[in-house]
């Protein structure tokens, strides 16, 4: 067009207008509707989907209400099954945030049950069991009993040295792990009793481990601790015991550590003194360990703890779910927080202004560490059992405020410290929202109402299998309100009970001094 001097080359906006001619081809957003109108989250996060839709969004001119549909539309089943159990957002702003949201929960809730376990491991373990039996060989004695006294080899020069048929544990070439010299040499000195321990695959993160606190005269330590059923005897890392000044005594007889298959691991000489080991916040015992090199896993408990206590460990969430009855006789205790001392409970000042001098030597009664600690566990715990065949409910979504918000972070801080809650991956759960108490503070409210629906069914089933009955006239059910010492509680707030002030309402007005003087 310029080589032929064409009449738009003559002023920029004639050009102008032959240049969107040519070249512009949205129609004022024709194409960016249409691909907004085709546009689906597919297998990508709903992060990556909401970044395309707002791009094609702001070109297209669709109002406030159609996009906030189609975004809603376009979403992906599994996201849709778990926000339409919830309010949504009357804004296209809190669609996306509530989806985005829901997606992080669903995606981190998948990765706890994947486990971390590297998929590059599995793939060497399985492409050296695909080979001969010496293959095999290489691949089963990589000696990480508990990661005893030795670092993990890299991924990269595990592959190295399967490719290369060296050793796995010098790097050499002409043996394997399980006849290695190297090894024999080291464990050369006299051998006394032999104890035999499980030899892991797995990283640190497929393992069973429990949070632990060590408490040795006044030092107290917080560990994770290995739950290990194929180990003999309970072991802790040497380099652990110097920093809780735990004191090391001597064995009258040497051990010698082997793996399941009889190779020799290591020498134990000595263990520890008695030692206070809390689990749980409230399950404490006095114990020894046996000493070992071992700092990429500095406690271990084995066989013959577990045969102790016999624990009811949930595997899958790495927590206790119940202990045996000689733990509810001998070492569980009230479950005080765990920033307290472990073995006497130091008494924080209380005010007793509003207390009368009689009733002084009673004020362990007005502690507030003990009011949020948890009770001791019992013979008698009672499971909370939901009806065959339902699921957990989902909550609803409250707006905070600021301070609001200051407050829950708050609660949640103080109660994971005390024990008393832990963090969840579920995307079932209960609303949380707070009421303002009278002293201008906040009390937090946790809406169990999609709870209770269920166990309303069950309390009226065992009323009637018991024989008990109750007065029609005297339940509600579903209510939006109801009467409480003279009040009326409702969604709206608190007022009085009319039926409590209908006799001051429905005075006559006084007209007279005794009337007045009888009114008051």
């Amino acid at each position: 067009m310029w080589d032929n001097d064409h009449q738009c080359c003559s002023s920029f906006k004639e050009f102008s207008e032959e240049l969107r001619k040519v070249f512009d081809r949205s129609a004022l957003g024709t194409e960016a509707a249409r691909a907004l109108s085709l546009l689906q989250q597919g297998g990508r996060s709903v992060s990556d989907y909401s970044i395309e839709f707002r791009t094609l969004a702001a070109s297209c001119g669709w109002n406030a209400k159609a996009q906030w549909d189609h975004f809603l539309h376009g979403l992906a089943d599994y996201i849709k099954d778990e926000i339409y159990s919830l309010e949504l957002p009357p804004s296209l702003d809190g669609l996306v945030d509530l989806a985005i949201r829901v997606d992080n929960r669903i995606a981190l809730r998948s990765r706890h049950r994947r486990g971390v376990v590297s998929r590059e491991l599995f793939s060497d373990l399985v492409a050296g069991a695909a080979g001969d039996a010496t293959s095999q060989r290489l691949v089963m004695p990589e000696e990480e009993p508990m990661q005893i006294g030795r670092a993990r080899l890299t991924i990269t020069e595990r592959r190295h040295r399967l490719t290369h048929s060296l050793c796995l544990y010098c790097g050499g070439a002409g043996h394997v792990a399980v006849s290695c010299p190297v090894k024999g040499r080291r464990f050369s000195a006299k051998e006394g009793r032999t104890v035999s321990v499980t030899n892991t695959l797995l990283p640190s993160g497929g393992r069973s481990v429990l949070q632990a606190s060590l408490q040795f005269n006044k030092t107290i330590y917080q560990v994770s601790a290995l739950i290990d059923s194929g180990a003999e005897g309970d072991f802790m890392d040497n380099e652990l015991a110097a920093r809780l000044g735990v004191p090391s005594v001597p064995l009258a007889e040497p051990i010698s550590a082997r793996t399941l298959c009889g190779t020799h691991l290591t020498r134990i000489t000595h263990s520890t003194r008695f030692i206070t080991l809390t689990l749980s916040g409230n399950h404490a015992e006095e114990i020894r360990f046996l000493l070992i090199h071992s700092p990429s896993t500095p406690l271990v408990l084995g066989h013959t703890w577990l045969v102790k206590h016999n624990p009811h460990i949930d595997w899958t969430l790495n927590s206790v779910l119940a202990w045996s009855p000689f733990c509810l006789s001998q070492c569980l205790g009230p479950a005080f927080s765990p920033v307290m001392s472990c073995s006497v409970l130091q008494e924080e000042p209380v005010s007793l202004a509003n207390v009368p001098e009689a009733y002084h030597d009673l004020r362990a009664v007005f502690s507030k560490s003990r009011a949020s600690s948890l009770p001791p566990h019992r013979p008698y715990d009672c499971a909370i059992d939901l009806l065959p065949g339902t699921s957990p409910p989902r909550g609803r979504l409250y707006s905070l405020s600021g301070p609001e918000r200051e407050a829950m972070e708050k609660y949640i801080n103080d109660s994971q410290v005390a024990g008393i809650i832990r963090p969840s991956s579920s995307p079932a759960g209960a609303g949380f929202f707070f009421v303002g108490k009278k002293d201008g503070s906040l009390r937090p409210c946790i809406d169990y109402r999609g709870l209770n629906v269920q166990h309303v069914r069950r309390v009226l089933q065992r009323l009637l299998e018991n024989r008990l009955f109750a007065k029609v006239e005297k339940c509600e059910f579903h209510a939006r309100s109801v009467p409480f010492l003279g009040f009326i509680l409702s969604p709206e707030g608190i007022r009085m009970d009319p039926a409590k002030v209908k006799a001051v309402a429905d005075w006559p007005t006084p007209d007279s001094r005794r009337a007045v003087q009888r009114f008051l």
